[in-house]
Parts: structure tokens; sequence; C-alpha cells
């Protein structure tokens, strides 16, 4: 397979071609290219593969590339990018978006940041949704799946339009190598204490350009707050305060008094606000805490999700391989390794630990109502890890250094487990052994 990007120092020269898949599919008929208005900001394309040839009715799938089309010298044509293999046989809508950042050479270089690919999905996911649901009373599920940049993107749009009893909906969600916390790129964030900002992760790894370009990506900190860029936002607050910029501590000077935190808390709420008794102002503003989402009057479910992701380089990555993989409490199974760095593993792992959480303690908790089944714990934790699945695809840990920047696409295994884990659920046919 091809690599994800050029080498470091080729990083100005054009990036990779987006031809990473065999034919999607050899008749040039089942494919049809739609540009969708965004109000006032311009347009995006949408590509329909196999739409055509497939009842309305057919679940459909809709694939978030991992970059943008238009990225200053690194854009692609969207007429030539064909999805992934392992989704052959499906019907497949491609959602493009603008995204510019991960390319450019400089700040100035840098096209539209975000908000602007949450917008652009947005107006994908409506055109979807006006122009691809089924006719009458008929029902169509969707499955949502991205990787890199589109991961998150696909997380959230999975997050929030996954109504369980919507005709049509998003039903699932597959995300590989995908960042759904971008404020664990600061330095004030916990997993990043202790160590030096510079060299904590390998120099030519994905991630490590990911966070090196967050700058570039974002237009500024509180961006990286924002929970439909960092979806695990939707669970528990950050426990952070926003920083002047992306390299600097946040300022703390304001939280010295009890005074200040009286003031604001006078204005928001109206009244005089006792502090926690031995908690100072600064531990209030830092203090993180988990939300109800989905909001219980809502008709939001967490949807069925398959995070996988690459092992961080060897000179970083710590073995779970002797942990079991079932049996085992979803806060144990899911806690972030002691010792880890920030990567796509320690990034899937909290983000599947919070979903599994919002499924066991809200959801199911809820249904024990007129279903006994989930008073016993030990079910409620076993439905909530067989709803969210992880993965890790690529090869061990020895052998991780020798992959330089990583592959655009899953590997074989991967492939595999995602094609089965798709067509388990798009088809009826169960969970996938050995996830």
């Amino acid at each position: 397979m091809r690599k994800w990007l050029p080498p470091p120092k080729q990083w100005r020269a054009t990036p990779p071609s987006p031809h990473w898949s065999r034919p999607f599919s050899a008749l040039r008929s089942d494919v049809q290219h739609i540009q969708v208005p965004c109000a006032s900001a311009g347009d995006i394309p949408i590509t329909l593969h196999n739409t055509a040839s497939h009842s309305p009715t057919t679940p459909l799938i809709l694939w978030i590339p991992p970059f943008s089309f238009r990225d200053g010298p690194g854009g692609y044509d969207p007429a030539s990018l064909l999805p992934p293999r392992w989704l052959q046989g499906f019907p497949t809508a491609t959602l493009n978006y603008r995204w510019a950042g991960l390319f450019a050479d400089s700040d100035s270089d840098a096209g539209p940041r975000w908000p602007t690919p949450l917008h652009d999905v947005v107006f994908g996911w409506q055109w979807v949704l006006n122009n691809l649901a089924p006719p009458d009373l008929g029902r169509r599920d969707v499955y949502v799946y991205g990787s890199y940049l589109g991961a998150s993107l696909a997380a959230s749009l999975a997050l929030t339009e996954a109504h369980g009893h919507a005709p049509m909906g998003v039903r699932g969600l597959v995300a590989y190598n995908g960042v759904y916390n971008w404020t664990a790129m600061l330095r004030d964030h916990p997993i990043n204490k202790g160590r030096e900002m510079e060299g904590m992760d390998e120099g030519g790894s994905p991630f490590h350009l990911l966070k090196r370009r967050a700058p570039l990506l974002f237009r500024e900190p509180a961006n990286l707050f924002d929970p439909f860029a960092s979806p695990t936002l939707f669970f528990h607050t950050s426990g952070l305060l926003v920083p002047p910029d992306f390299e600097s501590e946040a300022d703390t000077s304001a939280y010295g008094t009890s005074e200040f935190t009286a003031a604001v808390d006078a204005l928001s709420l109206g009244q005089q606000q006792q502090q926690p008794k031995g908690e100072t102002p600064l531990e209030k503003a830092t203090r993180k805490a988990y939300l109800t989402f989905p909001p219980r009057k809502s008709s939001l479910r967490i949807p069925d999700a398959l995070l996988l992701y690459d092992p961080p380089p060897a000179s970083s990555y710590v073995s779970t391989k002797g942990r079991k993989r079932e049996g085992k409490p979803a806060r144990r199974k899911y806690a972030r390794v002691k010792g880890d760095t920030n990567s796509f593993e320690s990034q899937a792992r909290h983000f599947a630990k919070v979903m599994v959480r919002s499924v066991e303690m809200l959801e199911l908790k809820d249904r024990m109502k007129w279903d006994s089944t989930y008073e016993d714990p030990d079910a409620r934790i076993e439905e909530a890890e067989r709803r969210v699945k992880l993965f890790q695809v690529g090869e061990d840990a020895e052998d991780g250094a020798e992959r330089g920047l990583g592959v655009l696409d899953l590997n074989g295994d991967g492939e595999r487990v995602a094609g089965a884990w798709l067509r388990g659920r798009a088809e009826g046919g169960g969970d996938v052994e050995g996830v």
C-alpha cells in the first residue's frame, strides 16, 4: 500500500495521490458527481458510487476521506477519488470537505480552516437526507466511515445524527486513526505533563504530523474545545483552560482569588455561589466533569462503533497483549495504559471508554425499567462493549518503526475486520469474531 505522506523532507512536495484503492466499480455509469451548495460559502462535491444499482432501502455508506479535497497545493480532484476497496459492494456517498492546513507551507498559505469542514459535512449530510432517503415509509440505515481528519468529522456526525427512530439516520460508525480530542495536543493536557512537547511522538508518524499541523488546521486554540472537532468532549468537559496560543500554557493568574470566581458566578447565575470546601477557584475551573450525552429527552442513541488504530511507534509503545479482551468491566478494558503517550491508540481507547460509559450508565440503566436483563451490571457492560469495539491494526510494535509514516488506508487485517463488522450490521450477520 502507498505511504500516507511523503518523508518529512518532502512535505512541501505534492502530497500523495488519492488512488490508493482498487477500482470501486468497473462501470463508470455507477458513478455520479454532484456539486452541493453551502449557502454563501461556495460548494462541495459529493460522489455517489453504485447507488443507482441498489434499492433506496439498501444500507448506505457515507465515506468522509482522510483529508481535504482543497488544501492549497495539496488538493486532490474529487472526481478521481475512489472509496476503499473493502467498501466494495455497498452504495457509497463520498462526502468531500474543505479543511486547509495539512499540506500548507505556512499560515499564509492556509485556506478554509475550522469550522469550514464542519459546515461542509452538515450541508453534505442534509443533501444525502433530502435526496437518498427511501420513499414513503421506508427505512434506510447509514454507516459512516472516516480516517485521520475524516475520522473526527465522521465521529461527530455519527454521534449527533444517530436518531434511533428516524426513517434514515446513522446506525454505525467505523473510524480509523482518528483524533477524537484535539485538546490533548495542548501543553496543559494531563497526558503531556512531565514531557517535552517536542519529541513526544516519533517525528515521522502521521499522529505527530497532525499534532504539528494543529495551528494551521484550526484558527485558534479555542476551536480545539469544540465537541464537533473533539467528539470526546460531548461526554465530559475538557478540564483545561484555553491557552493564548497553541504552544503556551494557559494563564491561571485570573483564578487566584475567590472574589473573581464569585463575580463570574454572580454574573452568570444571578446569585453568589459558595466554593466546595477545600476547592480553589483554579481547581473548580479545571475540574473535569462528565456530561449527560445523549441528552435524556433526545431521540439520539450511541451508534454501534468500530474504532481502529495503528499502534504507537516502538519507542513509545506499551504492550496490552496480555490483557483479556472479555469479562472485564468497560472502565478497565478501555482505560489508558499506564505510561501511554498521546497517540492514535490512546485517542481511540478514551473515546471508546466514554461511549461505553454512556451506553452502560444512561441508556441501559434506563432500559432496566422494562427489561430486567440489564439489572445485572455485568450484562450492561457486556452489551455496551458489544456496541463499541476497538481493534488494533498494523504490524506489531517491533515492526512499527519500519512502517515510516504509515499507510493511508487499512491493511489486510483492518479491511477484513472492518468489512466483516459492516456486513454483520448492514446485512444482519451479527458480531465479528475476535474483535
